[in-house]
């Protein structure tokens, strides 16, 4: 996917199109933003860019030249991507030495530039980042670096520092919507969906039936439990499951939380809980704003239960618990 076929982002882009045109290319970057924002598919379309056959100008890259084939389909020898399996938790230092060290050793083989893309930098173990820290640095002539994060402050300070940062704000929802439709989405559920993702372009495209659905029960629960009439333990008996389905019910129930303080105040709701339009007012009618702040930070102490591996039903019973117990 070329500069000009990616949904929003149109500053970021500028910056690293007006480099490219200026030969100002600097060799390490780091792309900040939400997670499933498209920093990913920006730096694949940088290093298309950068390594692109035909002079096609502020387009960028042409998208069908050999190179730019490649690159898509992840076989140029010249662009390296670490760090898309994110079912592992930390990027190791042999990770660093045998993969990428080791990459960035060898001659570029056709390409401009030899371009390494590390997604989710944050994941980094300290050794790891530290054993990257003077290649990163220091590259070897026409080496680009580009990593990814989410939350620069689990970042090195050191590699921060070495990194020229661009910030990629969360899509519109219109923007979004927009996409999905173009995608054969039904206009309601195009909507739906670009709120629940909250700016987020992968977590919108990642919701399906049943994660709708899941957000629903919830929903039904939480409004159960606060206008009490619905057994707690029951609830969340019916709800709870394995460690990632507990995890995205923690971020619901969260993001309800934070939707119902935002009513409380009186300010405007971001519009995320839109499909739980009913569960929120309930909440934001049962809570105080000093009660709301005390069951989000229950919500947090539970996400760090769920990563050590407490049971589904225990962390859910505490949760309903916290939802009878503290209500004004």
């Amino acid at each position: 996917m070329t500069f000009s076929e990616i949904i929003g982002h149109e500053h970021s882009i500028a910056i690293l199109r007006n480099v490219i045109r200026r030969d100002r290319v600097h060799h390490a970057w780091l792309f900040a933003g939400i997670p499933g924002i498209g920093r990913r598919t920006v730096a694949l379309a940088f290093a298309q860019a950068l390594n692109c056959l035909e002079d096609v100008g502020d387009a960028g890259a042409c998208g069908r030249c050999s190179s730019c084939k490649k690159i898509e389909e992840g076989m140029h020898p010249d662009v390296l991507v670490v760090g898309s399996d994110r079912s592992e938790s930390v990027i190791k230092v042999d990770t660093v030495r045998a993969s990428i060290l080791k990459f960035v050793s060898l001659r570029r083989f056709e390409g401009r530039y030899r371009v390494v893309i590390i997604v989710d930098a944050e994941r980094f173990h300290p050794s790891a980042a530290n054993a990257l820290l003077k290649t990163l640095e220091e590259p070897p002539p026409g080496t680009i670096f580009v990593l990814t994060a989410a939350n620069l402050n689990a970042l090195l300070p050191t590699i921060r520092s070495r990194c020229q940062k661009i910030y990629f704000r969360p899509l519109g929802v219109a923007e979004t919507a927009s996409f999905l439709r173009a995608r054969g989405i039904s206009a309601e559920r195009a909507e739906v969906l670009a709120r629940v993702g909250d700016g987020s372009l992968g977590r919108a495209l990642d919701l399906d039936d049943e994660d709708l659905e899941a957000r629903r029960r919830l929903g039904r629960a939480i409004s159960d439990v606060v206008l009490r009439r619905g057994d707690p333990l029951k609830l969340a008996e019916s709800l709870s499951g394995t460690k990632a389905q507990t995890g995205d019910l923690l971020t619901v129930a969260g993001e309800i939380i934070g939707e119902a303080a935002a009513l409380v105040v009186g300010a405007r709701p971001s519009g995320r809980c839109a499909d739980l339009a009913d569960t929120v007012m309930d909440v934001a009618n049962a809570f105080s704003f000093s009660s709301l702040d005390a069951l989000y930070g229950l919500v947090d102490t539970l996400r760090g239960a769920n990563q050590l591996n407490v049971p589904s039903l225990v962390i859910l019973e505490r949760l309903f618990a916290g939802l009878t117990g503290v209500s004004s």
